[in-house]
Order: structure tokens, then sequence, then C-alpha cells
């Protein structure tokens, strides 16, 4: 990269004010890299809709949109005609172009804390109100798994230890009848070892560990 395509840190921003800007006047970016399920709209529609759109999107002298994509789709649904907004006039062309990539993979890196989350998570389910986790983008099976991890990681559930001196039990090729259910020892992946298992039958639903 020669000098004139060169980044130059900022040591010291401009100060930054916040003002109103009409939806329909942003010019967002088609070439946008980053892409938002409709699933993640809904969640940031309810989480401004809880409360209230307090982080402002990012925009250039000429109305381009550098960030908050997401969040102004999310205000559309809402119905919003304006959404606050800092206007950056400092960055280059180059620099708008690469801040908007390192908005997007930076809050990617982070991670979560997950004992940490789980009590901060289990604070709200204690509350006696009827709290919308979706609001701060938690859809309900995901919440189960945080608040459950605890029981699901017991040692009830922790597989047994295998005793590798111990007398085999089972050897492939064997097939185990247990009343009405057949048990076969074998090859998941070969046509032989459904044609012992089933006979003459076919199966509605195979699971299977993935090949090692």
């Amino acid at each position: 990269m020669n000098d004139s395509r060169s980044l130059v840190p900022i040591r010291n921003s401009p100060s930054l004010q916040i003002e109103e800007v009409a939806i329909g006047h942003l010019k967002r970016k088609p070439s946008n890299p980053r892409r938002h399920a409709e699933n993640q709209i809904v969640m940031l529609s309810r989480s401004i809709d809880t409360f209230g759109f307090v982080i402002p999107c990012l925009i250039d002298e000429e109305n381009r949109l550098l960030s908050g994509e997401a969040r102004v789709a999310a205000a559309a649904r809402l119905g919003m005609t304006e959404i606050p907004v800092i206007r950056i006039r400092h960055l280059s062309e180059i620099e708008k172009r690469a801040y908007i990539i390192a908005d997007n993979k930076l809050a990617e890196l982070a991670t979560w804390d997950r004992d940490i989350l789980r009590r901060e998570l289990q604070f709200f389910v204690e509350l006696d109100v009827d709290f919308q986790f979706s609001a701060i983008g938690f859809e309900t099976a995901e919440l189960d798994v945080i608040l459950e991890g605890e029981v699901n990681g017991s040692k009830d559930d922790a597989l047994p230890r295998i005793d590798r001196n111990a007398p085999t039990v089972s050897c492939p090729g064997d097939l185990w009848l247990a009343d009405e259910h057949r048990i076969f020892c074998g090859n998941a992946l070969t046509a032989e070892s459904y044609h012992t298992l089933l006979a003459d039958k076919r199966a509605k639903l195979i699971v299977t560990d993935p090949p090692l």
C-alpha cells in the first residue's frame, strides 16, 4: 500500500454531536458485506421499542450510512421517520470503507463469560414481571440452554469412564434382541449394517455419529 492510500491514525477526533436525520435522507451502502437476518431486525425493533434509540448511527457529510444498518432497518420497521446520528467529517474515503468493516468485525471478537451471563439473565427470570428477553437479543431456546447449563453439565450427565482392560461385551457384527427392539453393533455407513438390523423393513429416521 503506497503512502497516498495509507490509513493515518487519528490521535484526537473532533468533538461529536448528535443530530436527528430523516431515514429517507440516508444513503445506505448497497455493497455492505454484513447481512442481517430478519429475526435480528425483529429483535432490534423490540429493543428499540423497549429502551429507545439510544445508540446513534454514524453518517458522513453526504448522509452516507457508516454504522447502524440494522438499527435503521429496525427503526423503519417500527414506523420511525427520524433517527439520531453522529456526522463523521474527519475520515477519508479509504478510512470510511475500512471503518465499515472494522465496526462489524471487531464486535465479533468479544466472548461471553458464561457464568456471569447466566447470573445476569437469572436476575431477570426471578423478577415478578413479564420481561421480554427478545428485547435483549435472546430467544427462548437459547435462554433455556444458558440457564440450564449447570444442570446439563452435572455429574449425572457425564459419560462413564471406559475400562479398556474390561472384557468385551459387544463386537462389530453382534445383533442384540431386547424384546421388540434390535440393537446392532456395526458401521452406520455400510448398507450391510441396515440389512442385518432392519431385515426387510425401512427406517423413517436415522441418527448416527459423524464418521471419524
